[in-house]
């Protein structure tokens, strides 16, 4: 397999992986650990931006009552 075959099946393993937790947990338990932010909006593209702003730090402000 070339190299680029496997990181597409990869990348697409770690979208699955991503959607699989948003689905079972829902925006409102979410929050992004590390990483750019950018990551959340291509593994979360299915979300509005309303949703994804919570898991880029709106739920964390919210928990820390910030």
């Amino acid at each position: 397999m070339s190299a680029i075959i496997i990181l597409n099946y990869v990348i697409r393993g770690w979208i699955t992986f991503s959607r699989w937790v948003a689905y079972s947990f829902g925006p409102d338990r979410m929050v992004w650990g590390s990483g750019s932010l950018a990551i959340v909006d291509t593994q979360l593209a299915h979300w509005s931006e309303e949703y994804r702003a919570k898991v880029k730090g709106g739920n964390l402000q919210w928990l820390l009552d910030f």
